[in-house]
């Protein structure tokens, strides 16, 4: 069996989270009403993430509807207005300077270069 490794990055707000607090473990889940963030980590570090969190928060149009910080665990609700892929997308567009249609058809174009990109290690993989 091969394995396929791949460093994807970007300058979404959470991945930019990631990238500045490298020594927090950053866990994000989504629903299409609440964004839930599990963080862990040191204290005085995931004071200063919360610091960014909340600037993340007013970005995005979205507030905190939920916050405890506690013994190394920092937890993170913030109320959604849309689906998991149009908040990254509308997210991405916002950044971009773009409309949300416009980042839609720049992703489905990358995801189809990516995707023909792998079919030919893909059909050497299924002989």
């Amino acid at each position: 069996m091969y394995e396929l490794e791949m460093r994807l990055s970007n300058r979404l707000p959470f991945a930019e989270l990631s990238s500045m607090f490298p020594e927090l473990r950053i866990y994000r889940w989504c629903s299409s009403l609440v964004g839930y963030l599990e963080i862990y980590g040191r204290d005085h570090v995931l004071s200063r993430a919360e610091e960014k969190i909340r600037q993340l928060a007013d970005e995005l149009h979205s507030s905190l509807t939920h916050r405890n910080l506690h013994g190394g665990r920092l937890t993170v609700m913030m109320g959604c207005m849309c689906s998991v892929r149009n908040s990254t997308i509308r997210m991405a567009a916002t950044i971009h300077g773009v409309s949300k249609s416009t980042m839609q058809e720049h992703i489905n174009k990358a995801g189809n270069k990516l995707l023909m990109s792998l079919e030919p290690y893909l059909n050497l993989r299924l002989r």
